[in-house]
Parts: structure tokens; sequence; C-alpha cells
């Protein structure tokens, strides 16, 4: 069954989860900014526009031109979100909902992940990566029921702070997994653990890329 498929199908019980879902699997798979910026906003609901630090235009999900540059223009209910990533300016966000507003949690999410694709589509040392062979990423997997409350979303940003590190956070909900964004990256430590295990309450478990503990 293809990805959409089963999003769909899971809609009435995690629509939060499903939204974000979308774009994640879109930066996961490393498709670009405009297939990520065109998950965000069918994800959203809402018209999108991603301006780079020069104002460049970099992205668009609009309806139609006359769309495009409405949003450009600020009109309407035209949201303007700053892009940062580690405290500097990677871009800017403009977006228009088509229906209701998106929740802000999931909007806080989705810039978050729009702006690392930014950072990363236009770091000037993108074109010797080639070159060089990246380091090995570590993981953190974290195993959670269906239906979790979009809070706890917000409590994993918190114990990410508590912890950074280069550990990628990921989530198996189900048979789904959501790879979460540079700033849920953890340290691994056992405090770290500790913390994640009480937040899932204890039933769940956490394992590395090395060791999967059941």
């Amino acid at each position: 069954m293809a990805a959409a498929q089963q999003r769909k199908d899971r809609a009435a019980q995690s629509p939060f989860l499903d939204a974000f879902e979308e774009v994640s699997e879109a930066v996961e798979s490393g498709a670009g900014l405009p297939a990520v910026v065109r998950a965000a906003g069918h994800a959203l609901d809402a018209s999108v526009v991603v301006l780079g630090a020069d104002s460049a235009v970099l992205a668009v999900a609009c309806h139609s031109p006359e769309d495009e540059r409405s949003v450009l223009a600020g009109e309407g209910d035209t949201e303007v979100i700053d892009l940062r990533v580690a405290d500097q300016r990677a871009g800017q966000l403009r977006l228009r909902p088509r229906s209701a507003p998106p929740p802000a949690a999931l909007l806080r999410m989705v810039s978050t992940l729009i702006g690392q694709e930014v950072d990363r589509s236009r770091a000037p040392e993108r074109a010797s990566e080639a070159a060089v062979v990246p380091p090995r990423r570590r993981h953190l997997t974290l195993r959670v029921d269906e239906g979790v409350a979009p809070s706890f979303l917000s409590d994993l940003r918190d114990v990410a702070r508590s912890f950074p590190g280069e550990h990628e956070l990921r989530l198996e909900i189900g048979d789904r997994r959501l790879v979460l964004g540079d700033a849920y990256r953890l340290s691994g430590c056992s405090a770290c653990r500790a913390d994640l295990a009480a937040l899932v309450g204890g039933h769940q478990s956490a394992a590395d890329d090395a060791a999967r503990v059941a």
C-alpha cells in the first residue's frame, strides 16, 4: 500500500501525527526543498512560499500564480515566520491557511524542518560533500502508542534541550516511523534515556542503532 493511502486509512486515529509524518517523509527521502514545501502546504492546508535569507523565492506551494503573489504581498491572513537554524536566520516562511489555521505545535515543528532543509540546500559546502564520506549517523528510536497527544512532541523537545547531542531521534508509532529534525537531537546518555522512558510511561523502550532493546 502506498504511503499516501496508509496516511488516509489512519487519518481518524491521529491527524496531527499524520500531518507531521507527511513532511517528515519528504525530508527523510531527500527529495529536496520543493517536495518538502509541497508536503508542508498539504499538511498545513495552506498556501506556502519559502524565501531565502536574501529574500529570493526558493520554493512555492500555491494553487496559482495569483495565489503566490497574494501570499508574497502578505494579503489576507498571511502569516510570516522567520526560519532560524542554530540562532542564524536561514530564510522566511509565508503561509496563508485555506481553512482553519493549523495547530501552533504543528506549525512550529513543520517550520523547523523547513528551516533545516533551507539551510542544507543553501550551505556553501554542499558542492564538496560528494567527495567526502559522511560520518555514521547514530539515532535513538522511541516506540510509542498510536493516538499519542500532540503535547508529547513538545515534551520531547524539552528533553532534547536538556540533553543536546548527536543522536537523531526517531519515533515508531505502530507501523510508522517519524524522523524528527535537528532540534530534537539527543546525547543518548543514561539520564537522557531515563527521561525518555519516564515520558512514555516507563513501559516503552528506547534503543540506539547498535542495540534495540524490547
